[in-house]
């Protein structure tokens, strides 16, 4: 997980990482673009959700992921899946790892 800024929308709180497409309008990217690129590499689509904040529509997909290089500082957390919901997440967030959980409950 990756905590957001200190200050800005949903400032504190914790996201998967993310790579945005389209409007940068309500999400605006904490890191340089050639860092954002070097960080993940993006793999097979696993679902697609559909998350409204007041009046921007989104379209997630859910991919599996690969980190080119291991992420530093305080802002980034490996957690187990069973274990996300112990932190203060976005609601986008919360919606992918509870789409996550129940795929992974049907696999097993």
């Amino acid at each position: 997980l990756r905590r957001r800024a200190a200050e800005g929308r949903m400032a504190g709180m914790w996201e998967l990482p993310t790579r945005e497409r389209g409007s940068e309008h309500l999400f605006r990217a904490r890191w340089p673009l050639a860092d954002r690129c070097a960080l993940l590499r993006e793999g097979t689509p696993l679902a697609e959700l559909r998350h409204t904040i007041t009046h921007h529509r989104i379209r997630l997909v859910l991919r599996r992921g690969e980190l080119a290089r291991e992420p530093r500082g305080a802002d980034w957390r490996w957690v187990a899946l069973a274990r996300s919901a112990e932190f203060p997440l976005t609601g986008m967030a919360r919606k992918a790892l509870r789409t996550l959980r129940g795929s992974a409950a049907a696999r097993a």
